[in-house]
C-alpha cells in the first residue's frame, strides 16, 4: 500500500496523467469531477491465490475507517441512509502482467475480475439487491488495460487465478515475501527466507489499483482532508446506529428499542 503517490513517481505520473484521469472521472458524478488521489497498491498473485470478495472502504463527511469500523462504514454505504454524507470513490484496477488471458482457455487460467449488483442509477432497488446476491459480472485482465468503478459501493474480487494449482501453504506468523532474483531473472517466494517456490514473470498475475475521492472541487477536497483525522468533527456512534434503527423499525425489521 502506498498513501504518498509522491513517493512512488512511476505511480504518481501514471495517475495524474491526462488521460488516465479523464478515464476515471467517467466514474465520478457529474457535479464531483476533482479526482483526489489517496491510495496506490500494486497486487502480485501467484497460481492458486484470489482477492477475496469485498468493498472498498467508504468515506463520508463525519466519518471514516480511522474513526469507525469498516463493516459499520459498509453498513452505512448500503442502507443509502447516509447519501447526503457519502463521499464517492474510483478505483481503477490496471493490468501489467505481460500475458493476455485472450489467448488462455478461460475456465482453466481464471484470474477475472468479478462485481455483483451493478446497474444504473435508476434501477429498482430491489432489482440491484437481488443481482447482488445471484449474478455476477466478469472482466478478462488484459494487459495495459483497466477496469473502473466506485470499488466503495461495488462487491468486486479477483477470480482464483489457476484454479486448479494449489499455491504453497503461506503462514501469516512468518516472514513471507515475493522477491525478484535478478541473477534468474524469475521471482522466489521466501518463507523465513527460504525459497519454497519459484515463479516466472510470466506465471504472476499482476494489477496496479488506484484509488481516489470524488470531489465538487480542490477546495471541498482540501476541507474533507482537513477534517478527517479531527474527531471533533466526526459522527456520534450512537446518532448512526439510531438511524439505522429507526429504519428497520420502520420497515418491521425489529421492534424499536426503547
Amino acid at each position: 500500500y502506498n498513501w504518498d503517490l509522491s513517493k512512488d513517481p512511476s505511480m504518481e505520473s501514471l495517475f495524474l496523467g491526462e488521460k488516465f484521469q479523464n478515464a476515471a472521472k467517467l466514474t465520478c458524478p457529474k457535479d464531483k469531477q476533482f479526482i483526489h488521489p489517496f491510495q496506490g497498491n500494486y497486487i502480485v498473485q501467484i497460481p492458486g491465490q484470489t482477492v477475496a470478495a469485498h468493498i472498498d472502504a467508504p468515506y463520508f463527511w463525519g466519518a471514516n475507517r480511522f474513526q469507525f469500523p469498516q463493516w459499520l462504514l459498509a453498513v452505512m454505504t448500503f442502507s443509502g441512509l447516509f447519501e447526503d454524507q457519502f463521499i464517492p470513490q474510483v478505483q481503477v484496477v490496471g493490468y501489467i502482467h505481460e500475458w493476455d488471458p485472450r489467448s488462455i482457455e478461460s475456465n482453466k487460467l481464471g484470474g477475472k475480475f468479478i462485481f455483483w449488483g451493478a446497474e444504473g442509477k435508476n434501477t429498482p432497488k430491489d432489482v440491484r439487491d437481488h443481482r447482488m446476491l445471484v449474478h455476477a459480472d466478469t472482466i478478462l485482465p488484459v494487459p495495459l488495460a483497466g477496469v473502473s468503478v466506485d470499488g466503495s459501493r461495488l462487491v468486486h474480487a479477483a477470480d482464483v487465478y489457476y484454479p486448479d494449482i494449489t499455491p504453497p501453504k503461506i503462514d501469516k506468523s512468518k516472514a513471507c515475501e515475493l522477491k525478484y532474483n535478478a541473477a534468474k531473472d524469475n521471482w522466489d517466494l521466501k518463507i523465513d527466507e527460504k525459497v519454497v517456490q519459484s515463479y516466472e514473470n510470466n506465471d504472476l498475475r499482476i494489477s496496479i489499483v488506484f484509488r481516489a475521492r470524488c470531489h465538487k472541487d480542490e477546495a471541498e477536497a482540501k476541507r474533507f482532508q482537513e477534517q478527517m483525522y479531527d474527531n471533533s468533527m466526526a459522527m456520534k456512534m450512537e446518532d448512526i446506529l439510531s438511524v439505522l434503527v429507526n429504519d428497520m423499525s420502520k420497515c418491521g425489521i425489529i421492534n424499536k428499542m426503547p
